[in-house]
């Protein structure tokens, strides 16, 4: 890291309040928040998660996916990105902040994509009802999770308790036959989230990337082997799933660094 690079680091972390600015990253337009550490993030660092992103896209593009999930959307960062992919045609936004959904409509309002994506206000789970909500009330609006699966010892000064709507997503989005690509981040309740769209899974060609805590990987991976889905691929947290054989071996070819 040089050292402007640190200074700015610096800077941003020293800021008190909620400071916006739109910036320009990968040739996207982002509304960021200087305070928020993910944001913060991109500012500095030119991006989040450029190789989880950049690896996500590659298996979009080989398997010419068509419907993108994105399962805990937060601001935007993969649903603008995979936005871009030629084959997708219909893109689904699901997340439950009410700070980061305003974020994310944003950002499709800067890219030209409030038509092309449809955002909807609420978690996924595998029941239909209302459950606690922790949200994040500093900066680090992407650790906001469900209570009920909250597995990591959080300070609770920095979260304050809501109750949100939960759904099912097969009780939402009915497609079947099709190639989809799917991304779930939701701190935690990763497996609740894909028991309620079992049959978005299992009736259609899927992608999957799951961000896991280390504690649940061996149970996730159970349950997607379950399902017919192979593992492919780990990078850091976040693990590549498909349940269509001949997709593992065009990964072969992927680039992957």
């Amino acid at each position: 890291m040089t050292i402007i690079r640190k200074i700015r680091k610096l800077f941003f972390r020293g800021l008190v309040r909620d400071r916006f600015q739109v910036v320009k990253r990968g040739g996207l337009n982002f509304l960021l928040n200087y305070t928020n550490s993910i944001d913060r993030k991109i500012i500095v660092d030119g991006g989040y998660e450029k190789d989880r992103i950049k690896y996500f896209r590659e298996l979009i593009e080989i398997n010419q996916c068509r419907v993108f999930i994105d399962v805990g959307a937060n601001v935007g960062l993969y649903t603008v990105n995979v936005s871009q992919v030629e084959s997708i045609q219909k893109v689904y936004a699901f997340e439950p902040s009410t700070r980061n959904r305003y974020q994310l409509q944003a950002n499709l309002l800067l890219n030209s994509l409030y038509e092309n994506v449809e955002v909807l206000p609420f978690a996924l789970s595998d029941k239909e009802g209302e459950m606690v909500f922790l949200e994040n009330a500093g900066n680090s609006t992407g650790r906001s999770r469900l209570k009920e699966t909250n597995i990591n010892k959080l300070d609770p000064d920095k979260f304050t308790e809501k109750v949100i709507k939960v759904r099912r997503l097969d009780d939402i989005i009915h497609v079947k036959n099709d190639k989809l690509a799917i991304k779930i981040d939701v701190e935690g309740h990763e497996e609740n989230a894909m028991k309620g769209m079992v049959a978005l899974m299992t009736s259609n060609d899927c992608v999957l990337q799951v961000e896991i805590f280390p504690a649940n990987v061996e149970k996730v991976d159970r349950y997607l082997c379950e399902l017919g889905f192979m593992f492919i691929k780990a990078i850091k947290m976040d693990r590549y799933y498909t349940n269509n054989i001949s997709m593992n071996h065009k990964d072969k070819g992927l680039n992957s660094n």
